[in-house]
């Protein structure tokens, strides 16, 4: 029942059928709410399950060549976009780019503290001209239980996903990110704001691969693309799933992942019908 009622929201948007009215789209799901700012680079900037609020901020950045510092994705032009229940999406356009994002909130059931987010990511070269050197980073900054100096962050790196555990001693937060094509990545987990300013000022820098920290802590990801080619819609695909529980786990959310990823899926196929 409740895939089927995140289902009939998203054929609903996909009709058009609620379109928000400023660049700030909540998506609410049972116990859980998420605020997205489509237009800043705040981006993510609060994800509340059952009162607390575990998220300080998320957003994507890109980086095209390697002599000019990355940009956060809203400094693109915001080209359409909208809410409805737990699912949203977003359009941009810019910097020979064409950028599109679903974003998937599925709520547990109010007192359990469980949650879970999918955000996913299609990107193309309407540039006219393959572009070399495209990197695409994911900066995230959780603060578990509402508190941001007691958190502990652990990146796996090595496989095909970046895998994000991240804790303190009530809340637990588990990430998979992957490209759908394999394109290796690199990491970083840090200190707040150290990982974004370096994202905002540094031409050069690259994600130093450290896997751990402790405190107020950030972590990232980045994916590097040698050439990308032009035209091909959707040739970038990235997707990122996130789930938050209590600690102990629930078993609950088990089989979250593999059901939302294929919402995702269907959604995408629609729109491009």
């Amino acid at each position: 029942m409740k895939y089927a009622a995140l289902l009939a929201a998203a054929v609903l948007m996909l009709a058009g059928a609620v379109t928000a009215g400023a660049t700030t789209i909540a998506l609410s799901d049972l116990n859980s709410q998420v605020t997205i700012d489509l237009d800043a680079q705040t981006g993510m900037s609060s994800w509340v399950v059952d009162g607390y609020n575990h998220l300080n901020q998320q957003w994507f950045w890109y980086r095209i060549g390697d002599a000019t510092a990355a940009a956060s994705l809203d400094t693109l032009t915001l080209d359409g976009f909208s809410a409805f229940g737990g699912y949203g999406w977003a359009k941009y356009q810019g910097a020979g780019l064409e950028v599109e994002v679903d974003f998937f909130l599925l709520g547990g059931s109010p007192g359990t503290g469980e949650s879970a987010l999918l955000t996913s990511m299609y990107i193309t070269n309407t540039s006219g001209q393959d572009m070399a050197n495209f990197n695409l980073f994911q900066y995230a900054d959780f603060d578990l239980s509402g508190t941001a100096s007691d958190d502990t962050v652990h990146l796996d790196g090595g496989g095909p996903e970046l895998l994000t555990h991240q804790n303190d001693t009530l809340t637990k937060m588990s990430a998979e990110t992957y490209d759908w094509h394999g394109v290796p990545y690199l990491y970083e987990a840090g200190v707040y704001d150290d990982t974004l300013n370096n994202l905002n000022s540094d031409p050069t820098d690259d994600l130093n691969k450290i896997p751990t920290a402790s405190g107020n802590v950030t972590w990232a990801g980045q994916w590097k693309y040698a050439d990308f080619p032009t035209g091909e819609p959707g040739m970038i695909e990235l997707h990122s799933f996130q789930e938050i529980s209590p600690i102990p786990e629930p078993l609950t959310m088990l089989a979250v992942g593999m059901g939302i990823a294929g919402l995702a899926g269907y959604v995408r196929k629609r729109k491009l019908a």
